[in-house]
């Protein structure tokens, strides 16, 4: 019995997606079009903050997919109350209005990337792509931090000198 060179492939993590929007049509149609354009992604959708809130608390989300017009909380508000409360994880907004304030408010609080719903209708695959992207980053940044820690475990165990630099620069010592 043969091994092909195909046989060997690493599955790819699924990505668990909170689609936030107070429209349900709308809320419905970014879940078809993710659905339909990427296999790995589990979605479920909430209708507002709340609902959004018990889901992270029972479900463990990847990413955040929120509309940044909202009732009682807009999404940026949002991001910085699941930050405080769920830790951080990659955090997309979506708005149908507003412009480059909202765009430069949104990734100063910490937004992973912005898109405008025209955009998503014109052309879901630049939504797929943000997903993918700022899940993947997000991986590869707790990746990172996770060999930064033993690092420091390790160094901090030795009786020798030991200087961690990362790109250069001293990280630890």
């Amino acid at each position: 019995m043969g091994h092909g060179l195909g046989s060997h492939r690493e599955k790819t993590p699924s990505v668990d997606v909170l689609i936030i929007d107070d429209n349900v049509a709308w809320a419905q149609l970014i879940r078809d079009q993710l659905e339909q354009s990427d296999s790995t992604f589990s979605i479920t959708t909430a209708t507002g903050a709340t609902e959004a809130q018990s889901v992270l608390s029972d479900t463990s989300i990847n990413c955040i997919v929120c509309d940044y017009y909202m009732p009682n909380m807009n999404g940026v508000e949002f991001l910085e109350h699941t930050q405080q409360e769920f830790g951080s994880r990659p955090f997309i907004l979506v708005t149908g209005k507003g412009g480059e304030e909202v765009a430069s408010k949104a990734i100063s609080q910490g937004v992973s990337d912005y898109i405008t719903k025209d955009e998503v209708r014109k052309q879901p695959s630049a939504l797929v792509n943000r997903i993918n992207n700022a899940v993947e980053n997000h991986r590869l940044q707790e990746r990172l931090r996770s060999q930064r820690k033993q690092y420091q475990s390790i160094a901090q165990q030795t009786i020798e000198a030991v200087c961690i630099t990362e790109d250069g620069s001293i990280v630890f010592t």
